[in-house]
Parts: C-alpha cells; structure tokens; sequence
C-alpha cells in the first residue's frame, strides 16, 4: 500500500515534499516490498490506491502495545509520539514511532515493529544491531533527520516474543544514505524522471496503466532500443534453455528413484511420491470422512 493513503490532507502535503525515513530503503533498493518506483510514483501522485492488508492494518495497532512494552521495560523515561520531522534538508523526512526522553537528559528515537514467525530468521541476537537492513536504512535515516545518535527497534515477534536491539550512528553510513537520497530526489522526483526499472512486475503494472490503449502505428527502433531487444531475445532463449535442462534433469532423477521413496547426498534430499488415479480417490474418501466427522462431532457438543 502507499504510505500517503490513509494520511491527512496536511500530512499527505508534507510527506510529498521529501524523502521518509519508511521510504528510503525503498530508494536504495534494499526495501524487500516496495521500489525506487513506487516512491517515485508516490511522490509524483502517480501511485494507483492500494487497500491496506492485514499486516500494515496489525501492525499499526500494535505499535501502541510495543511502545507501551518498551516504557514499561525502561520506566526511566518518556516516550513521546513527534510527527513527522524535518532535517537539514527539507526533502529529508522522518516520523519516528517515538522519541525516547531519559531522567539523565539522554534523547534516542525508537522503532515498534510487528513480525510474524516466518521472519524471526531476519533478526540476531537481543540487544546488538542485527537488525533486518531495511529496518537499520530507517532507523539511520531517522537519526540523519533528527540529529540523534542513538535508535532502538523494538519488535515483537509472533505476538509473544518480545526483543530490544540498539543502532548507533555512522557517518560513512549516512553521507551514503543523504548521496544517493539526493540523486534520486533531484534527478528522478524534481526532474519528474522515473528511475530505472527493477526486475519486478512494478513497471509492467505502471506502464498498462500509463498507456491502455494503442493504435496501429509501428515505430523505428534506436540503436539503443535494438540493443535491449536482442538481449531480450537472449535472455528469453536462455530462459527456455534452463527450463529444457531442469525439467530433462528431473525426469533423470525420477528414473533413478524409479519405486523408492527418494535420494539422499551431499546436495540434501530429493523426494518423489506420485499418486495413482486410486489413491487419489481413496485419499478423497479420507478427508471427505474426516471433515463429516468433524461436523458430526460438533452438532453433538
């Protein structure tokens, strides 16, 4: 979903001034969700409405319950919800979660964040910076925005797996971040030039809407155009060629497993199991069973 859509008008206004701490890994193509495209797009109020999901609809309600966590966790301080801030540069954004506000006068921001178990591989051990890199991209473009040194990242994970990590500013790190964030700003949203295409379905999406319908003109290739046709010829041809080599490598393996269950080497494991026209329809009648049970166990409850 764009990040503009369910914001207020005032919110929306800001937001299209400049590049957001949520944005940026996007930018820098570390974002395993969202694109250069999609920013630019948002940016340039060319970005199609996308209903929110379940996950940003969670994760949003959660972050309330995390920060609260956190407090209580470091009762010590007071966290404070600050809107969307400006830096140095007014294209650059950020709207932390909260600003953390110590007894000692010590100030650091934190992110709340929600992640189901099938991500839990992504973070490291509590209390060190192994953070998934495009959470680390927002927590550093958050500290370059408010002049911070310090963010933390809470996280809950699966809805019960509480944990805290802890980022500190890097100078190399961040000139990167501003560099590239400035290119894309002005080559790409002030020049209203869209970024290069990515390999995802994003562009083809972009590009139906953008032209829906054709006439019947044909029009003579540049020697660039006919550069990125022959390489399509290329990699589609290559495309077919490994396709024909891995479906010709399975067939050699199943003849190998012939009857048997599979087989085992240093590559791990490969397994083939087929069912024929009868045990399908006895695997049928199973379930079928199973599921009348089930029923008939709950009108008798």
């Amino acid at each position: 979903m764009s990040p503009l859509a369910e914001l207020s008008p005032e919110q929306r206004k800001l937001r299209l001034q400049g590049i957001g701490a949520s944005e940026i890994a996007a930018v820098l193509g570390v974002d395993p969700w969202r694109t250069a495209l999609d920013v630019f797009l948002d940016k340039t109020e060319q970005a199609e409405p996308i209903p929110e999901n379940r996950f940003q609809r969670w994760g949003k309600r959660l972050e309330a319950v995390i920060a609260d966590e956190y407090g209580e966790r470091h009762p010590q301080v007071e966290l404070v919800a600050p809107g969307t801030l400006v830096g140095e540069e007014s294209w650059m954004l950020a709207t932390p979660d909260r600003l953390v506000l110590s007894e000692s006068g010590e100030r650091w921001g934190l992110e709340c964040k929600a992640r189901g178990l099938r991500m839990e591989d992504e973070w490291g051990d509590e209390g060190t910076d192994q953070v998934p890199v495009y959470v680390a991209a927002q927590c550093h473009w958050s500290m370059m925005v408010t002049g911070l040194t310090r963010w933390d990242v809470a996280v809950l994970i699966n809805g019960n797996d509480f944990r805290t990590y802890t980022l500190i500013a890097d100078a190399a790190v961040h000139e990167r971040m501003r560099e590239s964030g400035r290119r894309f700003w002005i080559d790409h949203v002030q020049a209203n030039v869209h970024p290069p295409f990515g390999g995802d379905s994003g562009p083809h999406r972009w590009l139906q809407r953008v032209y829906p319908t054709h006439t019947n003109e044909m029009v003579a290739a540049t020697p660039e155009v006919g550069e990125w046709a022959t390489l399509l010829q290329v990699h589609r041809a290559a495309i077919k060629r490994h396709q024909d080599d891995a479906s010709k490598l399975e067939a050699q393996i199943k003849e190998f497993i012939a009857d048997r269950l599979g087989v085992e080497g240093p590559f791990g494991k490969i397994t083939w199991r087929h069912l024929d026209a009868a045990e399908v329809a006895a695997f049928t009648r199973k379930a079928h069973r199973r599921l009348l049970c089930q029923f008939a166990n709950k009108a008798t409850d």
